[in-house]
């Protein structure tokens, strides 16, 4: 029988022994001298907190059901106990069933407003949407980028041998492609992933729940490839990380003249560090206007769901009039038998009754402040899918929210004045309610992001056609 003082001596061990993996260890991978070189400036901001000066870091996973599949939840928590210092806010927005086709539509909801530092993103689908939602986070954004590949499906090995079909070949030189376009971090899988089944003497379907998706084995494999390739040496930076954000100190870089602090910059979103006072949103203006009076600055969440699923009722929700922060809610008023023909009502907090039609027209509210198209309503294949029939009654909702803080208060850590301006030249004006007593603000730091503001042109499919990958981006900042 164990006295406590042993058991005391014991428990380290013991407790390592209850966390080891129960699965095969990962081989020792070699040629990682690349390895992290893209997302230096998320692992700076993870490795450099202290705790008197956390670093906030957004973390956003992002794709379908591969990367809605919950090893994120297993990697975070890692991160988070490397890193206890940094403050870390991490969300998993993956939606299962959804193609880089119609990803690219909820994107403008989920992904551009989120404004990560680090995406780690995958997704099946159309290669040009693939690499269109790559160009939009590099162009709305200023965040790091983690591409990963696609792993080995249980039908993929038969009679003994791999088999890749001629678009998995394809797609796989594709996204390394894109990786290189827009300067992203690749994390290769399907090599390692075979390596690792053929030495532990498994066959693919051994690390799936079905013919795709992984079972918790699988889960702990992604989870290894990609943590291994978050690491820090900032000696690697890539291009784009190193002039993704630059930071000005009130006082040196920049100064206060008559209660007034004017920036002459080029990006989409400004931070600051206050440290005393406060600031409104009624205390700066951008390029002549109030935050609240920018339609850029404004978004919409994603809208709900009515059946399962459990995808968004529409895709997308845009608006053709000035929004402000405000509720709403589509009510289906009659639904016809396969959910193809949908009757419905929108309804604002504040605007009310915003007008009335059908799902297989484009709709454009009373106020312009709400409009969908026809081909964004997903009822009639969510109903194929689950056969559950949404009924008159039924509403699902949303919102239009400012990306624009309305006050600020003293924090130890940057925080977001404004994101989602185009990414071009701009003038940030912000005047002190009281000229002899500014607000105490430490710095003030511009987010670029890489790609120029302007319309997206698919690379070629012929590898040997494509552009080279330094013309997509910015020339550096002064």
């Amino acid at each position: 029988m164990l006295s406590i003082r042993s058991f005391l001596w014991l428990a380290p061990f013991l407790g390592h022994l209850l966390l080891a993996s129960p699965y095969p260890k990962l081989a020792e991978a070699s040629n990682t001298q690349d390895w992290g070189r893209h997302i230096q400036r998320s692992m700076g901001l993870l490795a450099e907190s202290a705790e008197q000066s956390p670093n906030q870091i957004r973390i956003l996973f992002y794709g379908q059901s591969i990367m809605g599949g919950k090893w994120s939840d297993l990697l975070m928590p890692w991160v988070e106990e490397s890193y206890p210092h940094a403050d870390i806010e991490w969300e998993n927005r993956a939606i299962g069933g959804f193609a880089s086709q119609n990803l690219i539509r909820v994107a403008e909801h989920d992904l551009y407003p989120f404004q990560p530092d680090l995406l780690i993103f995958h997704v099946y689908g159309h290669h040009e949407r693939y690499e269109e939602i790559i160009h939009n986070a590099r162009q709305r954004t200023t965040a790091e980028i983690m591409l990963i590949t696609d792993h080995w499906r249980g039908d993929s090995y038969q009679d003994g041998e791999y088999n890749s079909s001629e678009w998995t070949l394809f797609m796989a030189e594709w996204i390394e492609r894109v990786a290189k376009k827009y300067d992203c971090e690749l994390v290769e899988i399907r090599r390692p992933w075979k390596h690792y089944l053929e030495s532990n003497q498994l066959k693919p379907a051994d690390l799936l729940s079905d013919n795709i998706h992984l079972n918790d084995h699988g889960k702990w494999l992604m989870r290894e490839l990609v943590k291994r390739q978050l690491i820090y040496h900032p000696h690697t930076i890539s291009k784009s990380s190193a002039v993704l954000s630059r930071e000005l100190v009130i006082g040196r870089d920049l100064h206060w003249k008559d209660g007034q602090l004017t920036l002459e910059f080029t990006g989409n979103r400004i931070d600051l560090l206050l440290t005393n006072g406060h600031l409104s949103s009624e205390d700066y203006q951008i390029n002549g206007l109030p935050p609240a009076q920018i339609p850029e600055l404004f978004s919409f969440s994603r809208p709900g769901s009515v059946i399962p699923p459990h995808w968004p009722s529409v895709m997308r929700v845009s608006a053709q009039a000035q929004l402000s922060e405000e509720e709403w809610q589509v009510e289906l008023v009659e639904v016809s038998e396969d959910m193809g023909r949908i009757r419905f009502k929108v309804f604002g907090s504040q605007t009310g009754f915003d007008g009335e039609s059908i799902s297989t027209e484009d709709f454009v509210s009373q106020s312009g402040k709400v409009c969908i198209a026809a081909a964004d309503w997903t009822l009639k294949r969510s109903f194929e899918h689950s056969h559950l029939p949404a009924t008159p009654g039924m509403h699902f909702t949303f919102r239009s929210y400012g990306r624009f803080k309305p006050e600020l208060t003293p924090s130890n850590s940057h925080q977001t004045l404004f994101s989602g301006l185009p990414n071009g030249p701009h003038v940030l004006t912000v005047r002190a309610s009281d000229p002899a007593n500014p607000p105490k603000i430490e710095s003030l730091t511009i987010h670029r992001p890489p790609v120029p503001y302007g319309s997206f042109v698919p690379m070629p499919k012929e590898a040997n056609e494509t552009k080279q990958d330094s013309d997509i981006f910015s020339p550096t900042p002064d």
